[in-house]
């Protein structure tokens, strides 16, 4: 039997991290998302939760993640949204409880699929499985105990991270850091991240997208910093 090679380009993919209180399945609430495509510039979501306890985060959480949340010393709650850009897509940040975030956030996913060619989401994150549960209890409906459903518009399978690295042949536990270039470090800089913000989830998804980037080969540079798409190491291209 032939099997038809899969087109990967018939997806939008986007590169997300969460940050939550714990490991606790039973008490872990969401601290922190965000969201950035793998192709489109200038189109991010990034949001902080009002209504997660502080005192109920494991210490490695108040250790590691509390002190690299942006809005972590904000007392009201805002929503930003950028001007959107010529074919209408937009930048959020924003503080406020889990129900506006929502509603933003269902939001800004339904524009970017029709403002993007109306192809399905496809969302990559690293060890996915307690992201990918905390996304779809986030933007799915129905009842917990018959099963949840997600939008039309996105689809029900992930990528995780640590998958394609592994079958890409590379140490799926090697520092993800280890995998940018000079150049593409330097572009972090530029926009404010340098190593210390690991476990900002804006961060992670950044380095998750380009990372996701050189396997897959959507395109070959971000913000102006190319590299090689190769699947290997990212490289400059000279």
């Amino acid at each position: 039997m032939t099997i038809e090679k899969y087109d990967i380009h018939q997806r939008n993919y986007l590169s997300f991290d969460v940050e939550f209180s714990s490991l606790n399945p039973e008490t872990a609430k969401l601290l922190s998302i965000a969201i950035v495509p793998l192709t489109i510039k200038g189109s991010s979501f990034y949001a902080e939760f009002s209504d997660c306890p502080i005192d109920i985060c494991s210490n490695f959480v108040k250790k590691n993640v509390l002190s690299n949340m942006k809005y972590i010393n904000a007392k009201d709650a805002f929503v930003s949204i950028g001007e959107p850009d010529e074919n209408g897509n937009y930048t959020v940040w924003m503080k406020d409880s889990t129900e506006n975030i929502r509603r933003q956030l269902t939001r800004w996913l339904m524009n970017f699929y029709l403002r993007n060619g109306e192809k399905k989401l496809q969302f990559i994150s690293d060890l996915a499985n307690y992201d990918w549960s905390f996304f779809i209890k986030l933007v799915g409906s129905g009842d917990g105990d018959e099963g949840i459903s997600l939008p039309e518009y996105i689809d029900y399978i992930y990528l995780d991270l640590t998958t394609m690295l592994y079958m890409s042949g590379i140490d799926p536990d090697i520092t993800r850091e280890d995998l940018l270039s000079k150049p593409v470090s330097r572009m972090l800089i530029a926009m404010g991240f340098t190593e210390k913000n690991k476990h900002n989830c804006y961060y992670d998804a950044l380095v998750g997208m380009v990372i996701a980037n050189d396997i897959l080969h959507i395109i070959d540079s971000v913000d102006g910093v190319k590299y090689s798409g190769k699947g290997e190491t990212i490289e400059l291209v000279k």
